[in-house]
């Protein structure tokens, strides 16, 4: 009976060690930071519009994430991964649609991560404020920006919902390496030791 018991434990030992060490925990989709551009592109199942040569910083493909049409962006550091994002497209932001889709996007954020470390809605001209039915149109005219963020042991997710003096609606989720400072500065060492 005794040595059932210890084998049970053992077992269980054994088996939660090994879901730990196997699971394939990612940074952005099947991303990790780090991986190469050649890496990326393998793992990467969306259409790819636009793959970065050494020269370009990013590569760029297009999906739907939550039934939303849009691009995906990975930068690279060098040839590292550092950041990637999903820039929603202009239908996602009209302006009578752009805050539900903020709003339906932060709440998929919120069932992944948990509670946003910062959640804020930045009032430029509160003529809107009071009138959540006009907040697509005060994000139109720069007049409200809205972004909240997460933050995991790898990676800072930020989503924001913005206008510009043209009337131009971004919305976006940012994915960045916790650690880009540091891959970015080894990568400028090695640039600047390329040169001696």
């Amino acid at each position: 009976m005794k040595k059932g018991i210890v084998v049970c434990i053992m077992l269980s030992f054994v088996l939660m060690w090994s879901a730990s060490t196997f699971s394939n925990e990612y940074d952005f989709r099947r991303t990790n930071w780090g991986m190469s551009r050649e890496e990326v592109a393998k793992v990467e199942d969306a259409l790819e519009l636009q793959n970065g040569s050494l020269l370009s910083p990013y590569g760029q493909y297009e999906t739907k994430v939550a039934g939303l049409d849009c691009y995906i962006n990975y930068y690279y550091t060098g040839d590292k991964l550092t950041r990637a994002e999903y820039e929603f497209s202009y239908e996602a932001t009209l302006e009578y649609i752009c805050t539900n889709n903020y709003e339906h996007l932060k709440g998929r954020l919120v069932q992944k991560y948990g509670k946003a470390v910062e959640d804020k809605d930045i009032w430029i001209d509160d003529l809107y404020q009071d009138d959540a039915n006009n907040w697509g149109k005060a994000v139109t005219q720069n007049q409200l920006l809205r972004y909240a963020q997460w933050e995991t042991p790898n990676t800072r997710i930020t989503i924001i919902l913005a206008g510009d003096e043209y009337g131009d609606i971004a919305l976006k989720i940012k994915y960045r390496s916790q650690q880009i400072r540091e891959l970015e500065e080894e990568f400028t060492a090695k640039e600047i030791l390329e040169v001696f």
